[in-house]
């Protein structure tokens, strides 16, 4: 080898630790300066192999082949080393010669030879032969591979070349063309990697070499390769979108999509911004920091605002309209006309005596929660990608399955729901946790309100309700007051109350909910632990990255206060959730919902202790409402929830006849052997223990 130049210090770079004097020739041959192998080497630390291979757009059997190439040492690892003088020998600009010819047949050898059996053999060479006729100005396309391989093993008594055989031939010309092999070029641009806030949405949902391998697949099997650029257009966009949904989809079309994941908005949409428009479409990882879960909120916000400005670079009243309009029929049902005097006064409301929203301000109101429904407009319905590996979701469910406070009649034997003996709408599938029942159906679907309902619905403007969920809703960043002090007053307490007595006045004795819905059992003041669940599975909201309302409904099974340090935010939080969303959120009563019970069991001294002079009338406005919560509810007709247990029930109509807003839920002479069996029957192992 002819004496080389070296790099400037080799030994003050991190890059170049390991590497020997004919590696730092071989890569000055390339060209190579010190900030390109420092971000070749950082590239390599946050990317595998394989997702290198396919944001180069190397297919799978192609991309084998290079990892053989690279792998010097034949132990199915590349090092540091490996990999930075396998980029340099691989690269267009490395001549074929000098210090470089070595290194390049030797990875040209490992190639073709597949199994690693450090010879190539007829089969192999008619492989090689096969692929240098392929390459542009080759002058072997009149000869049949076989005799060029044939011509390459003659005189060789093994029928096989080794490196050292492999290497004379191509020096003496037997094998030509070989300079053009194991070419490729690294972009610099794929070098650049991701924005501190790229990484951090990543990292919030949970998207990882795998996820990026499988996308980069997608990504180019449909993309336009033109000459230094890889990019999808629109056609290209929805067959690639067609082919991972598989029947998934959110709240907007393949084409607003497109034109909300194109930054630029070239109709040239890349590779980053591929990756970055799918993650804002997946659901919060179980592990979501705050930091990350608010990064995922305001890039989806960033994304509807560039579907709905239409390229304008703000909002005005007319895109602000068509915008509510979509999120109201998202929310209620297709079929929904939303009253245009309402989506007006939101509108102003909105813009605040201006006359448009710019992009800050849009995502302000999106944070805020004056704007609900965005995260329901992004994300894939079903709450997960389809293109994920092996479909699995990440919400982090155990295997643990114990039932808590929730009971699955069987149809064969429940008199109550003979109805569905000709079959059920939906295969139910059941995700169990403790506390915690997860009933999922093979199709979500929103609960259509009625216009009359939708009317009654209050204004989440300046309303208590939303300023008790925007104090105290907080799964990942709620710490208990050292004080034991209660932000909230009294005012904002029966304000509150009233508005949920109105709305569970409105609901009959016996809910039904349609799959998929959470199912919680029984809370007890335990605010922290409401919050951790919250965190980790998934939170009754749509203004938080982690929000979920939209493809599913909650119900709480009662028990909501006593015993627990923390009932008053509890009881606050669970109310406020059903005055905002009240055919999206549940409440059915408990044992524990009755003056008489939390008199004595927590909840009125918690009051007392934390709430001074005003501690009666919140306590009388709380239990006035719990008073009218219903009974008991079923999901898609064939799970029956109650707090306590079914007892002498034999037809869900025998519901309709038992009072509510009533107390003393102990005495069966006041409220009836039924009702006291539907909120005080815990569930029990032991016959001996039956109709105690």
């Amino acid at each position: 080898v002819p004496p080389v130049d070296t790099m400037d210090d080799p030994p003050d770079h991190p890059w170049a630790a390991g590497l020997r004097g004919k590696d730092l020739a071989l890569i000055k041959s390339a060209g190579f300066d010190d900030e390109r192998c420092g971000k070749l080497i950082q590239f390599r630390e946050t990317a595998s192999f394989e997702d290198m291979m396919q944001r180069l757009g190397v297919p799978g059997e192609l991309a084998e082949r290079y990892f053989r190439a690279f792998d010097e040492n034949g132990n199915g690892e590349i090092s540091d080393r490996e990999f930075l003088i396998g980029c340099a020998a691989m690269d267009p600009a490395t001549p074929h010669g000098a210090v470089a010819l070595f290194k390049r047949l030797q990875s040209i050898f490992a190639m073709f030879d597949y199994d690693r059996a450090r010879n190539l053999d007829f089969g192999k060479l008619v492989d090689l032969f096969r692929h240098l006729k392929k390459l542009p100005g080759s002058s072997l396309e009149k000869q049949e591979e076989a005799e060029l391989a044939m011509l390459a093993l003659e005189g060789e008594m093994n029928r096989s070349l080794t490196i050292t055989q492999f290497v004379q031939l191509v020096v003496k010309g037997t094998i030509a063309h070989t300079d053009q092999l194991f070419r490729l070029s690294i972009d610099p641009d794929l070098l650049e990697g991701t924005t501190a806030d790229e990484d951090e949405l990543f990292v919030a949902v949970g998207y990882g070499p795998p996820e990026h391998q499988l996308l980069c697949q997608h990504f180019f099997a449909h993309c336009v390769s033109t000459e230094g650029s890889d990019f999808l257009a629109l056609d290209g966009f929805e067959r690639c979108m067609e082919r991972m949904a598989h029947g998934d989809g959110c709240g907007l079309s393949f084409s607003e999509l497109y034109r909300g994941f194109d930054r630029v908005g070239e109709s040239k949409m890349e590779l980053q911004e591929f990756l970055v428009g799918l993650a804002l479409m997946e659901r919060p990882a179980s592990g979501c920091t705050p930091a990350g879960g608010s990064q995922l909120l305001k890039q989806r916000a960033h994304t509807v605002f560039r579907i709905f400005s239409a390229g304008f670079g703000v909002m005005g009243p007319d895109e602000l309209a068509n915008l509510l309009g979509v999120l109201r029929r998202k929310e209620m049902g297709t079929c929904f006309r939303p009253d245009s005097g309402v989506v007006q006064a939101q509108v102003e409301g909105l813009l605040r005596g201006g006359y448009d929203l710019g992009l800050e301000e849009f995502e302000e109101r999106v944070c805020n929660g004056e704007i609900f429904g965005i995260s329901g407009l992004v994300q894939w319905s079903s709450g997960c990608s389809p293109a994920r590996t092996g479909g699995r979701s990440r919400c982090g469910i155990p295997p643990e399955v114990r039932w808590h406070r929730t009971m699955k009649i069987a149809i064969d034997r429940a008199p109550l729901l003979d109805s569905l003996k000709d079959g059920a709408k939906h295969r139910l599938r059941l995700e169990r946790t403790e506390s915690v029942t997860a009933v999922v159906a093979g199709e979500a679907r929103l609960t259509e309100m009625e216009p009359s309902v939708c009317m009654r619905r209050p204004t989440d403007q300046d309303s208590v309700h939303m300023r008790v969920l925007l104090g105290l809703l907080k799964p990942h960043e709620w710490r208990p007051p050292s004080d034991r002090a209660f932000q909230f007053g009294i005012n904002d307490i029966e304000e509150l109350c009233l508005a949920a007595e109105l709305t569970f006045k409105q609901e009959p004795h016996t809910v039904r909910l349609e799959a998929p819905v959470r199912i919680f059992g029984d809370i007890h003041g335990q605010y922290g632990d409401l919050m951790s669940y919250f965190g980790r599975l998934g939170t009754p909201t749509d203004w938080m990255p982690t929000g979920d309302i939209h493809i599913q409904q909650y119900l709480f099974l009662g028990d909501y206060v006593d015993r627990g340090r923390h009932s008053l935010e509890v009881a606050m939080v669970l109310l406020a959730l059903k005055v905002k969303f009240p055919l999206r959120v549940f409440l059915i009563r408990g044992n524990h919902e009755d003056r008489d019970i939390n008199s004595r069991d927590g909840f009125l001294f918690e009051c007392f202790e934390r709430l001074g002079e005003d501690a009666e009338r919140a306590f009388n406005a709380f239990n006035q409402a719990f008073s009218w919560m219903p009974i008991a509810a079923s999901v898609e007709d064939s799970i029956f929830c109650v707090h306590g247990g079914p007892g002498a029930l034999q037809t869900l109509e025998q519901l309709n006849t038992l009072p509510r807003g009533t107390t003393n839920l102990e005495s069966k002479e006041a409220v009836g052997e039924l009702l006291n069996d539907l909120l005080w029957s815990d569930p029990t192992e032991h016959l001996s223990l039956i109709h105690i």
